[in-house]
């Protein structure tokens, strides 16, 4: 019952705890242990996490990942402090691996609503193109906020591998699609009609500012000429 004690012992043992869960497969234990620790205060929690030897870490993580939907951690009915904990355990992780591997990544992905912007600049350019890091990023965006996904975009950019965004073919197109309206404004008025339409219904369902609405329109109908005022309403 003793705060200070308990959270010495966890502190203590929870590598070995890991490995005693993973072994069993105990998932419940598992949520028990992350209940846990989201109700540590922030400097203990970065403690517990940097302390342990890296291989630890990574099958911790691995095995969250494996079990994240038994561990039924809700994030929508989480408290501030929890939300908090959940952002300094994912900053910590990060901060544990400075060079984050695509497999990490994917490990990592149920924690990318609690990424900063700071950590994202982070990431390899290289990373952020990974299809397999690229399908995580997308099966999360609902999740994230404006800012990450503008700094995903932003980092997206700056890897030399994908060219100019005139030249992204349909397949990457799909792949980066709740990032497209987060590039800059610069970037977003390079999308050709080609480019714009396979994807009118699916970007005409995310919230465009008026200099991006406009763009589509200017684009993608201009050599319309049964533009209808739904089409108007849609973009601008």
């Amino acid at each position: 019952q003793n705060a200070t004690v308990k959270e010495d012992l966890l502190s203590c043992f929870s590598p070995v705890l890991w490995d005693l869960i993973q072994q069993n497969g105990n998932s419940s234990a598992l949520r028990v242990l992350l209940q846990e620790y989201l109700q540590m205060p922030k400097d203990s929690i970065r403690s517990l996490v940097m302390s342990a030897e890296k291989e630890a870490v990574k099958r911790f993580i691995s095995h969250m990942h494996q079990s994240w939907d038994q561990l039924q951690v809700e994030t929508s009915q989480a408290s501030q402090q929890e939300l908090q904990a959940m952002e300094t355990m994912t900053a910590a992780f990060i901060h544990k691996f400075p060079r984050v591997t695509p497999e990490l990544f994917v490990d990592l992905s149920q924690f990318i609503p609690f990424m900063s912007v700071s950590d994202i600049m982070n990431f390899p350019a290289s990373l952020i193109v990974n299809d397999s890091v690229l399908t995580a990023i997308r099966d999360h965006s609902s999740e994230m906020k404006s800012l990450q996904k503008k700094a995903f975009a932003k980092r997206l950019l700056q890897s030399n591998v994908v060219g100019d965004v005139p030249t992204w073919p349909p397949y990457f197109l799909n792949s980066v699609l709740p990032l497209l309206p987060y590039l800059p404004v610069h970037h977003f008025q390079q999308l050709t009609s080609q480019q714009l339409s396979p994807l009118v219904e699916l970007i005409g369902n995310s919230s465009l500012d008026g200099v991006r609405g406009r763009h589509v329109l200017r684009t993608l109908f201009s050599k319309r000429k049964n533009l209808t005022g739904d089409d108007l309403l849609r973009w601008d």
